[in-house]
């Protein structure tokens, strides 16, 4: 199993320990909603209101960042998200003004939202197609090992001091920065390359300009090729679905447990059980589904995720909640690598970045509807139909993975081993 991990580009295990590093001091967004009611004083709808304003300029910042990284490069696009919020959490905690904190909120947002197309579609090219699977398996590692110290540091700070997640936050974005200047090279492919899936892109090469009418040929062109992709299109909106869902976990999770009597730490302590089971179980579990259709795994995944979360309708004590973590962690951790191989082999190279920003779009509208309207519900009609909702929009969203099952990409390395419709 770990075999399949080795031999992979020095530079895809570099981004994943920058990746670490970033994550682990990633505490506005876990605790923004507590920060926001239990600091500021604020009501609980205009808490999830923050979060989904998040969503709304991440949705730009996606975009933005996965056009910029067609035409530009992955690289300078990170750094200069790395920056941009470190500089907006320098000042986060010293605004109190309402209106103030959702523009700063959307400045953060667009800007550290503009890393991850740019991040994704540098792995893609540094990576062999019958590979990313594994590759992305391994970054969703990194990523959560990072969320899991962050989660619990991010609960203990926010009993001390909540300051003191903003400036860690930003401390933690300012090192991945000098990570990706001192010991990543630009991977963009030329676009003389004829194939980067035959022929990855040497490090260092930059497109050459191109006249604006080809430009914008060229972003028509992508444009067409999305909208032209049902199968695409309707895997976006099963990702949608889920990412509904899965958004609870940071918006109206911990408001619904503080109404349970919990504390932050309580809080930080059990949702850090999803990323240390990620880090435990995430390499096994990700060799494991390459042997099963992509369309089964995901629609498994899905039903994980409904069922974890439409049980916390039913949890009263920590492990019972604690428990609800583990059953939608399992689905979660089926569904992250699988979601975005899928995506990279959907898209043609010369398109890459732009339907990873679509896709990662999918998980910011996600954020910027499921924040606002889960908190209306659990502010009307509480925390069962909450949770019940969340169960049906998650079956609902493994229907339609089924329904696209026989349209997924099978990469040839996996052919003889996946169940076949």
């Amino acid at each position: 199993m770990i075999k399949s991990y080795l031999g992979f580009s020095p530079s895809v295990y570099i981004l994943c320990a920058g990746t670490l590093v970033n994550r682990a001091g990633t505490f506005l967004m876990p605790f923004l909603t507590l920060y926001l009611v239990g600091d500021k004083g604020l009501s609980k709808q205009f808490a999830t209101l923050a979060l989904g304003v998040y969503g709304a300029a991440a949705i730009l910042g996606v975009l933005l960042g996965g056009h910029l990284a067609d035409i530009i490069g992955r690289r300078v696009v990170m750094i200069a998200s790395l920056l941009g919020g470190m500089i907006v959490l320098r000042f986060f905690g010293d605004i109190h003004w309402p209106p103030g904190l959702l523009c700063a909120v959307a400045a953060f947002a667009m800007l550290a939202e503009m890393y991850r197309p740019a991040a994704q579609a540098m792995l893609v090219d540094l990576v062999e197609p019958e590979r990313r699977t594994q590759a992305f398996g391994l970054m969703y590692v990194a990523i959560n090992m990072g969320f899991a110290l962050g989660a619990l540091i991010g609960g203990q700070l926010a009993v001390i001091w909540f300051q003191w997640l903003f400036w860690g936050d930003a401390v933690t974005a300012g090192l991945n920065a000098l990570i990706l200047v001192f010991l990543i090279r630009e991977t963009l492919p030329a676009k003389s390359a004829p194939n980067a899936d035959e022929e990855l892109a040497v490090a260092g090469e930059s497109p050459n300009a191109e006249p604006p009418a080809e430009a914008d040929d060229r972003r028509r062109g992508a444009f067409k090729h999305i909208l032209g992709n049902g199968t695409f299109l309707l895997f976006c909106a099963a990702s949608l679905l889920c990412g509904l869902v899965y958004m609870q976990a940071m918006s109206t999770l911990p408001l619904f447990l503080r109404e349970q009597g919990f504390q932050a730490n309580d809080y930080g302590t059990m949702i850090s059980t999803n990323g240390w089971m990620i880090v435990l179980f995430q390499l096994p579990i990700t060799a494991w589904i390459v042997r099963f259709h992509r369309g089964n795994a995901l629609a498994l995944a899905a039903v994980l995720l409904a069922a974890g979360f439409g049980l916390k309708a039913l949890a009263v004590t920590s492990w019972q909640f604690q428990l609800t973590v583990l059953i939608w962690t399992t689905g979660e951790m089926i569904q992250a690598p699988l979601v975005s191989a899928v995506v990279s082999d959907m898209s043609p190279v010369e398109y890459r970045g732009r339907y990873m920003s679509v896709f990662s779009m999918c998980f910011s509208t996600a954020n910027m509807l499921g924040a606002p309207i889960g908190g209306i519900v659990l502010t009307y009609w509480g925390g069962t139909t909450l949770w019940i909702g969340c169960l049906v929009i998650g079956l609902l969203g493994a229907g339609m993975y089924l329904s696209i099952r026989r349209g997924l990409v099978i990469p040839v390395v996996d052919r003889d081993n996946v169940d076949r419709p």
